[in-house]
């Protein structure tokens, strides 16, 4: 019955981890690559019918516990090393016996998201080590972009006396470091050569551009000349179509929407201001909107540019599908941390970079 109840307690814990990964704070599988893990288990094992002890008494079903290391290799691969022991009662003619199991499995996340599934190969000693290869699926839970709960179930076959046990296992595991940020580059200046007065180089008619690269040496002092000395002649003036004007009483809404870090939801509390920008473009279908996308210098480059266009296409999402402004009128531009407002390594420089902005165009005059 104690087993049973062990069983039951460690089943119950891996459907909870099943049913709560779809609230799960799901962390980026780019910001999980090359990070080390450790975490610890606990284990139940439904040892093969066929399995006997060296008595002849048969296997009853194991319960245990035990230590795991990890890395994410890329964003859909990780490997995992584990040990876990279980202590197996026999049924008959013999006391309990201890299972120790050491494994190494590689995880593959096939929507670099909660679930998962693994394979590997591992030694199970019965009372003397066996070579075996287990296959499974799981799921995992994310806290926090560190710290995780996970549940699986998987067959473990042992190849020489082709026993096929099954076990159940739930653990936390917790993910070391995080996100990679970068320091900004020191600038080093280079010393300034100063030329003497030999060195100069001479402009014998004062246009600016230097005799040894001047093709006309003699244009007048007021001509206006370009890079090669010689004057510039004006092309003839073009007088433009007159333009129709036609007044627009709106005023051009402006948008200013600020994000979670690490994040491209659109809070609540900014959406009456994209409304505001939807109506605006819905009243003008001559107009188009081109949505910027901008980062702070903080972490790797190519995470805040593609962070950047999360940004900017979680507006544009909202602008058409939410509020029914035509596709052709929005573009959505991620450009990261290319057009820094400030250059400061401070936390108001970072607040300042992190920004969305908005261009319209198309509006008649």
């Amino acid at each position: 019955m104690m087993k049973k109840n062990k069983l039951s307690l460690l089943i119950s814990a891996v459907l909870l981890t099943q049913s709560y990964s779809a609230f799960a704070d799901q962390p980026e599988a780019s910001e999980l690559v090359d990070r080390l893990y450790g975490g610890v288990h606990a284990a139940y094992i439904n040892s093969d019918n066929d399995r006997l002890a060296s008595d002849g008494a048969d296997y009853d079903d194991g319960f245990g516990g035990g230590v795991e290391v990890g890395v994410r290799i890329n964003e859909p691969l990780e490997l995992r090393f584990s040990y876990t022991a279980m202590n197996a009662d026999l049924q008959s003619g013999s006391d309990d016996l201890w299972i120790n199991k050491i494994s190494v499995d590689m995880l593959y996340f096939p929507t670099y998201q909660n679930f998962y599934f693994l394979g590997g190969i591992n030694r199970i000693d019965y009372e003397e080590g066996e070579a075996a290869a287990n296959l499974g699926a799981g799921y995992r839970h994310y806290f926090s972009d560190s710290l995780a709960l996970y549940g699986e179930v998987k067959a473990n076959y042992q190849f020489e006396d082709k026993y096929t046990d099954g076990i159940v296992r739930t653990g936390l595991v917790y993910f070391f470091g995080g996100p990679s940020e970068e320091p900004a580059p020191v600038v080093v200046e280079e010393p300034v050569a100063v030329a003497t007065l030999s060195e100069v180089p001479k402009d014998m008619d004062n246009d600016g551009v230097i005799d040894s690269k001047d093709q006309c040496v003699a244009t007048p002092a007021n001509d206006e000349v370009d890079a090669t000395g010689c004057t510039i002649v004006p092309e003839p003036v073009v007088e433009p179509e007159p333009v129709v004007e036609v007044q627009v009483e709106e005023k051009l809404p402006e948008l200013a929407v600020e994000f979670d870090t690490n994040k491209a939801t659109v809070k609540t509390e900014y959406l009456p201001r994209v409304e505001e920008l939807a109506v605006f473009l819905n009243e003008n279908p001559e107009a188009t909107v081109k949505i910027n996308g901008h980062t702070d210098s903080v972490g790797a480059a190519a995470y805040n540019k593609k962070l950047s266009q999360e940004r900017a296409d979680s507006i544009a999402a909202l602008l058409v599908n939410e509020y029914g402004v035509n596709a052709s009128q929005v573009t959505a531009v991620g450009y990261g941390e290319e057009q820094l407002l400030d250059t400061n390594n401070t936390a108001e420089a970072n607040e300042r970079n992190r920004r969305i902005e908005v261009e319209i165009k198309g509006l008649k005059k």
